[in-house]
């Protein structure tokens, strides 16, 4: 059977090759494809026992819901699975689902990241939630200060969350769930890593209702005076009060960088006039972050249904010290970079109160309210200085003038009115539906000093509109543990346009955002259990998406006019052995701009039918994981993104490139001790393209191993 099936694979791909109508890559991933569904079908026993517990999740409904059921595309990712592969980051623990594309790096400094939902890499279209709570509130999604320790587990949803987190995102959530308090498994870690990196962790349970965790870590990458330091920790506690549970939470983060550089893009190519890894931030570039929350909730029986009231208040502050490139000319007379110093406060208010009930076992019903707040500010100093294409021999930023002082002050609310039906019709078929009423307002003040005369500007807008979404699936078949599940749903959402907070003092709002969307998949469960599959497809139409712009040589945002989003994704866990348990993704992204017509220079072009800038047609990812709960333990992520468009006039293409991690681990009694390396081929591709700096893009980091040791007590 197994030469039958192989000769069947390679029959397909010489008749595919024959027929010239897939390229390489389309065949790669229907190669990949047949291997997983060759080993898939050649294992006729596996032990039960192994078999994942049905997961659950809150991202969707906001009460705990069978995954199965829910008609939307979700994964859920365990704690275990993040200890298995060795994780500490986001990008590693999500390295293997399907249609996201995220990579450490960018704007935000070389400790955050900008995931890529559906092909589209914006750093506001998506939602990060953490126990809950919009992290990053009215404003931007602050992954630099995310604590990924005591996590029991990530929901990823593909695609917006209209109803229970209303106009907050579009192409994807990803919630953050940490241990409960009293319940983290109490441990510490410790180790070190290349370029004198290392780092430190710990989670104690004080009481059997209270939980004290910190995250320590130094990260020194290959690139020039570039890395973090980052100090985190979150006490939990949960105690009766009255007839209800109340939960309270307070976590704290500082995080330290020293940023590096993108790479300018000269014509078609990324230039080689500056050497790989160069700094060209003033000598004293910074960006340092500090965020306090406090945050809890309260649950309630009552004989309406459970009442749950949720608030939180975070305050960030942050300074830094940036530049860019401006132009590849090495004549020290003539100031080739734009830099600027800033002060910023951003302060989030989140309150929220639902109340639902079960329809008699068959599913349930929510109403509720919330109000997200924000506000921001900074001023900045925006300065020019000669940057040596060496890296070497920077200017400091106070040994420069100042050409211009900015302020900028933004002040958003977000009110909305909800209210979602689960309801199980029949055994086979369930329907999730909800609408929303949403009411925005927001007001900007923004002031220019240029040679001592002050511009000043301000705008306001106020939006009221509905969103919602309406989903079913339909259990097509079930026998034991196996089962078949049918799904669609539309979503409509919008979203206020993003603010960056950059070195301008950008008083216009740009208009909102907003999309409808449609999916359809398929979730399956095979062999008792052993192989989870899912398939889905979707179509997105996306008007004012927000993009960068440079005017008049400063950076700012614009709205793009239309993007079509199409694609197919397809994601795979088989629990193959009592051991070994293998991951595979796929996704096919299309991302087109519809009626869109941009300034290059003093000539507008129109961009109808061109490809969206850094969007890959073809992603795929395999992974391997071997591990009991003593004795040996090792992993290996491999990961392929496909050729991109480095420009939006798409004269500019980026070539494919792959990339593996690995994992070396040996548990004996409490201990454990772990070898872990991420990009192990040291690959440097563009990942992420500036939004503050022309024509400019990061690459993917150097390679990284480290060693460590963890006690659980």
């Amino acid at each position: 059977m197994k030469l039958s099936l192989a000769c069947r694979i390679v029959d397909s791909a010489r008749f595919i090759r024959r027929g010239k109508i897939i390229n390489r890559n389309v065949v790669r991933s229907a190669l990949s494809a047949a291997v997983l569904t060759a080993l898939v079908t050649t294992s006729n026993a596996k032990d039960t026992s192994t078999r994942k517990l049905e997961a659950v999740q809150v991202t969707a409904t906001r009460v705990e819901e069978s995954v199965d059921r829910i008609p939307v595309t979700m994964t859920v990712i365990s704690d275990s699975e993040i200890r298995e592969r060795g994780a500490r980051n986001l990008t590693q623990a999500l390295a293997l689902v399907a249609g996201v594309e995220i990579t450490q790096g960018g704007d935000g400094g070389p400790a955050g990241s900008v995931p890529a939902f559906m092909g589209l890499r914006e750093f506001d279209a998506f939602l990060l939630v953490v126990d809950g709570v919009p992290y990053g509130g009215a404003f931007n999604p602050q992954l630099t200060l995310l604590d990924m320790n005591n996590v029991e587990r990530i929901e990823v949803m593909r695609g917006a969350a209209p109803v229970t987190y209303g106009s907050t995102s579009f192409v994807g959530v990803i919630h953050v769930i940490h241990y409960a308090a009293g319940q983290a498994p109490d441990q510490l870690a410790a180790g070190f890593g290349t370029n004198s990196s290392g780092y430190a962790r710990g989670a104690y349970n004080l009481s059997d209702s209270s939980t004290l965790s910190f995250n320590l870590d130094r990260r020194n990458l290959a690139d020039d005076n570039a890395g973090y330091d980052s100090i985190l920790a979150q006490y939990r506690s949960a105690f009766e009060l009255g007839e209800g549970k109340a939960n309270f939470d307070v976590s704290v983060a500082r995080v330290s960088q020293d940023p590096n550089s993108p790479v300018v893009r000269d014509g078609a190519r990324l230039t080689r006039a500056t050497p790989l890894g160069s700094n060209h931030n003033p000598s004293d570039g910074n960006i340092t972050e500090r965020r306090v929350q406090l945050g809890g909730n309260y649950t309630l029986p009552t004989n309406a249904g459970e009442f749950v009231a949720t608030a939180a208040l975070a305050r960030t502050e942050a300074d830094l010290t940036r530049g860019f490139l401006n132009s590849l000319s090495n004549n020290p007379a003539i100031k080739n970079a734009d830099g600027y110093r800033q002060d910023r406060s951003i302060t989030d208010i989140y309150l929220n109160a639902q109340l639902s009930n079960p329809l008699a076992e068959r599913g349930h019903w929510s109403i509720g309210a919330d109000y997200m707040g924000g506000k921001g500010k900074q001023q900045s100093e925006n300065f020019a200085y000669f940057a040596p294409l060496s890296g070497r021999g920077r200017s400091h930023s106070r040994s420069v003038g100042i050409d211009e002082r900015t302020e900028l002050e933004d002040e958003r609310n977000f009110f909305g009115v909800y209210g979602q039906l689960d309801w199980a019709v029949s055994d086979r078929v369930d329907v999730l539906a909800g609408l929303r009423i949403n009411s925005t307002r927001e007001k900007r003040d923004g002031e220019e000093l240029v040679n001592g005369i002050e511009v000043p500007g301000n705008d306001s807008r106020n939006t009221t509109r509905a969103t919602g979404h309406i989903g079913a699936s339909f259990r097509a078949f079930e026998e034991g543990e196996n089962f078949v599940n049918i799904y669609a749903d539309y979503r409509n959402s919008f979203k206020p346009a993003a603010v960056d907070f950059g070195p301008e003092s950008e008083a216009d709002i740009l208009e909102t955002e907003d999309s409808k969307a449609i999916e359809v998949g398929v979730k399956q469960r095979w062999f008792d259990g052993a192989l989870d599959l899912d398939l889905s497809a979707y179509r997105m139409d996306f008007n004012n998406l927000v993009v960068p712009q440079v005017v008049n040589g400063s950076p700012g945002l614009t709205n793009a006019g239309k993007l079509n989003l199409d694609g197919y994704e397809a994601e795979a866990q088989w629990h193959a052995l009592d051991a070994v348990s293998v991951y595979g993704a796929w996704a096919y992204h299309k991302a087109v701009f519809g009626d869109y017509q941009r300034l290059f220079g003093s000539t507008l072009t129109q961009l109808r039918g061109k490809n969206q800038e850094m969007t890959p047609r073809n992603t795929r990812a395999l992974g391997v994981v071997f591990g009991r709960s003593q004795g040996a333990q090792a992993s290996v992520v491999y990961s392929y993104i496909g050729e991109r468009f480095l420009n939006k006039r798409n004269t500019a293409l980026a070539g494919d490139y792959e990339t593996l991690d690995a994992s070396v681990g040996w548990e004996f009694g409490d201990w454990g001790v772990r070898i872990t390396g991420s990009n192990l081929t040291d690959k440097r591709p563009a990942i992420a393209e500036s939004e503050l700096g022309d024509s400019q893009y990061y690459l993917l980091p150097a390679r990284h191993v480290e060693a460590g040791f963890e006690w659980r007590f």
